[in-house]
């Protein structure tokens, strides 16, 4: 009998491995409210040419990264024994084509990913379209996002939790 001592999920909303079958036409992702998952909020993971819009995600990463303390650990979390990854926010993980627009992120520790791009082996990042209004609230983006998100000055990170309008 093994014993797990790390979990590999909990993504919220998560597009996985449409890269190699789904040849023609674009994924959307939009108008989802992600909080509470244990790791990211939203995965846009293998899938080329889509649209991410008009999410709201705050409040994800529930799985502990081990060099944080938690201030009430809870019975399942006693057991880990390897950290999360140290992102809670929006994934793109080696997908190509994709368009930000008009989404809301505050991640769970301020030096937690709220936008982070990954690719295979640290490969070159792939091309991000400028879609406009995409928002961070709290903690470090990606260089790769720099340019297509905007961060918003505040200690009040409820502003992620409200859909843009404008």
């Amino acid at each position: 009998h093994k014993t797990q001592d790390y979990i590999i999920d909990g993504m919220g909303v998560y597009v996985t491995r449409n890269s190699d079958t789904y040849l023609h036409g674009m994924m959307e992702l939009s108008y989802n409210t992600c909080y509470g998952n244990g790791i990211n909020g939203l995965g846009f993971h293998r899938t080329d040419r889509g649209t991410i819009k008009q999410n709201i995600i705050y409040n994800n990463g529930i799985v502990p990264r081990l060099d944080k303390a938690e201030v009430v650990e809870e019975d399942w979390q006693q057991f880990l024994g390897k950290s999360r990854q140290p992102f809670s926010g929006i994934t793109i993980n080696n997908a190509k084509s994709v368009n930000l627009c008009s989404n809301r992120v505050a991640a769970r520790y301020d030096d937690d990913f709220a936008y982070r791009q990954v690719t295979d082996n640290n490969g070159q990042s792939q091309h991000l379209e400028v879609g406009g209004n995409t928002k961070v609230c709290k903690d470090k983006i990606d260089s790769t996002f720099t340019t297509i998100v905007d961060r918003v000055y505040s200690e009040d990170t409820t502003i992620c939790q409200e859909r843009i309008t404008q």
